[in-house]
């Protein structure tokens, strides 16, 4: 597959995702169809939590930066409970700021 023709923005895409850090790979863009295509490596997709199917969000700068981001519903329910299988994960432990007051009197 040659992409002699294309424009050099199109050979190349710089893809950054941002989740707990700046990653930067670059990217070959490949025919699929009519149409151009980047695919994403697995680190990535699994760091924004994309699926197969799932939709993004693309945009484009004058300066031709493209960006893409996950295009999700808030899922309430689902988040509420996440929240209470790792809130019910979490070890109880004692209290421990009323001793630490205890024992150190200046710290009120």
């Amino acid at each position: 597959m040659s992409n002699a023709g294309l424009p050099l923005f199109y050979k190349l895409l710089t893809a950054c995702i941002n989740k707990g850090g700046h990653k930067q790979m670059k990217l070959q863009i490949a025919k699929w169809g009519n149409s151009l295509a980047v695919r994403l490596p697995m680190e990535y997709t699994q760091a924004a939590d994309l699926q197969e199917g799932d939709s993004v969000e693309a945009s484009i700068t004058p300066a031709g930066k493209i960006t893409l981001a996950p295009k999700k519903v808030f899922d309430k329910a689902a988040f509420l409970k996440r929240l209470a299988k790792l809130h019910d994960a979490m070890p109880m432990t004692q209290p421990v700021v009323a001793q630490m007051r205890q024992e150190d009197p200046t710290s009120h």
